[in-house]
C-alpha cells in the first residue's frame, strides 16, 4: 500500500496508491492542509522544592482528556435547527508545529521539558533528553519551534483513507468471523463534499417503501494492500467477493499475515499525533531527580557553614565558652539553611502554540425521516441535492432498505 500527496512523495508497501476517486477540496471529513487550526496552551508548575520532592505530580502539567477535546475539537452543526456539537478525533490529528512562544525558570539550576508530541532533541550531562532545557533564572519571550513535521503523507493518506490510522486500521470497518475463519472489511465510507453534484438516482425496482442511503465509496488499507501485493500474496483480487453493502470478505490466514505490515507502515510513515493527552514535565536536567537537587543545594550550603564555622573555632583559641556557642551558633544556621532551601519558591511556566487539523469525520445526523403513504415515488434528483448538501446521510426511514453507490465520475 502507497500513498501519493501533492508533491510525489511515497509511501510504500507496494506500488504507487491509485488517485482518490473525487476533489476533497472543501470536505468536512478533515479540515484542509492549507487551513490549519492554532490553540494556545499556557503551563505553569508552582510550589516549593519540598513539594517537588515528595509530591510527583506538582512537576507534571497534565489537562485531562476531556479537557483537551474540548480545546482542540472543533464545534459543528448537527442538525438542521442550529444545533451545534464538538467534533474532531483528537486522537489522530495532524501536527504540523508546535512552538514555545514564551517561557520561565525562576530556579537556580537548569529544568528539562519533557512534552507530549514533542521529539527529545535537547540532551544535558545526564545523557536525559528533553524536548527543551530551560537556563536558571531565565525568562525567555522569543518564539522557538520545539516540533515541525511533514505533514504531506499524512493529509494525502487521510483524503484517500479518512478515519484510519495505525492504531484503528484493524480493528475499524473490520468484522472477525471467528467460527467461518474469516473476516468481514468495510470498504465504504461516507463523506461529504459541496462541490460534488450527485448523479440521478435510479428509480425504485417497485413501488413501496424504502430507505435511500447515499454514500461515496472508499477502500480500507487492506483492501487497497492486497491488490497492490497480489503477486506476491499469490492471491487474485477479484476473488474477493462483495457480500452485502460494501463488505468484502477476506481470510484469517491472509488477514492475520498482512495486517501487522499494513499497520507497521501507516505508523512509521504517517505521522498522526494524541492531542487528546497532553502533559509537560520538568525535571532537573542536571540531576536524576529533585531530591538529588535538595542534596545538592543542602551540601554546598553546609559546607559554607563548615568552613565559616572553622575559622571561627581558630578565632576561639581553645576557649570552652567561646567554642559552645559557636557550636550552638552554627547548628542553629544549619536548621534554618535547611529550611529555606525547603521552602524555596520554583516557577515554571511557558505558553505551548499548537498549528494542526483533527479529522471531523463524516456527518452522521438523519437529515430528513418521513412517514409516507404508498406508493412511494421516486424522490426528485432536486431534492436529492439539496438534502446531500444539508448532510453526508441522507436516509429517509421506511420499511425496506435500498441501498444506492454513487459511482466515480464526478
Amino acid at each position: 500500500m502507497s500513498v501519493r500527496p501533492e508533491q510525489s512523495v511515497p509511501v510504500g508497501l507496494g506500488n504507487q496508491l491509485a488517485p482518490a476517486p473525487f476533489s476533497m477540496e472543501g470536505t468536512n471529513t478533515l479540515a484542509m492542509r492549507g487551513d490549519p487550526q492554532s490553540r494556545n496552551l499556557c503551563f505553569s508548575m508552582e510550589s516549593v522544592l519540598k513539594q517537588f520532592c515528595s509530591n510527583q505530580e506538582v512537576s507534571i502539567w497534565s489537562p485531562t482528556e476531556s479537557t483537551c477535546n474540548s480545546i482542540f475539537k472543533n464545534t459543528q452543526f448537527d442538525s438542521l435547527s442550529g444545533s451545534t456539537k464538538m467534533v474532531g478525533d483528537t486522537k489522530a490529528a495532524i501536527v504540523h508545529d508546535i512552538i514555545l512562544t514564551e517561557s520561565q525558570n525562576t530556579s537556580s539550576f537548569p529544568v528539562g521539558l519533557n512534552i507530549t508530541n514533542v521529539d527529545e532533541q535537547f540532551y544535558s550531562r545526564t545523557g536525559k533528553s528533553f524536548a527543551r532545557i530551560l537556563l536558571p533564572n531565565s525568562t525567555n519571550t522569543s518564539p522557538i519551534v520545539l516540533q515541525e513535521n511533514n505533514v504531506d503523507v499524512a493529509y494525502a493518506f487521510n483524503e484517500q483513507f479518512p478515519g484510519y490510522t495505525a492504531e484503528n486500521v484493524s480493528t475499524k470497518g473490520v468484522h472477525p468471523v471467528n467460527d467461518r475463519r474469516f473476516y468481514l472489511v468495510d470498504t465504504v465510507s461516507a463523506l461529504y463534499s459541496p462541490s460534488i453534484v450527485p448523479p440521478p438516482i435510479p428509480p425504485l425496482p417497485h413501488p413501496q417503501t424504502h430507505t435511500h442511503r447515499i454514500h461515496f465509496c472508499q477502500g480500507h488499507p487492506i483492501m487497497v494492500a492486497i491488490k497492490e501485493n497480489e503477486g506476491k500474496l499469490q492471491v487474485d483480487a477479484n476473488d474477493f467477493t462483495n457480500v452485502q453493502d460494501g463488505l468484502c470478505k477476506v481470510g484469517s490466514q491472509l488477514m492475520d499475515h498482512l495486517m501487522p505490515q499494513v499497520k507497521d507502515q501507516i505508523a512509521s510513515q504517517v505521522r498522526v499525533r494524541n492531542l487528546g493527552k497532553l502533559s509537560v514535565k520538568a525535571t532537573p536536567s542536571n540531576f536524576e531527580s529533585w531530591t538529588a537537587v535538595r542534596a545538592s543545594m543542602l551540601n554546598t550550603e553546609k559546607l559554607r557553614l563548615n568552613t565559616m564555622s572553622a575559622h571561627d573555632t581558630r578565632a576561639a583559641q581553645g576557649d570552652a565558652e567561646k567554642l559552645e556557642a559557636i557550636k550552638t551558633k552554627y547548628e542553629s544556621l544549619s536548621v534554618a539553611a535547611e529550611a529555606k532551601i525547603d521552602n524555596t519558591p520554583i516557577s515554571i511556566s511557558g505558553t505551548l502554540k499548537f498549528t494542526y487539523n483533527v479529522m471531523l469525520g463524516p456527518r452522521t445526523f438523519t437529515a430528513l425521516s418521513l412517514s409516507l403513504s404508498l406508493p412511494f415515488p421516486r424522490p426528485s434528483s432536486h431534492l436529492l441535492s439539496h438534502l446531500l448538501f444539508c448532510s453526508s446521510w441522507m436516509e429517509l426511514q421506511l420499511p425496506e432498505r435500498t441501498s444506492y453507490l454513487l459511482s466515480d465520475n464526478f
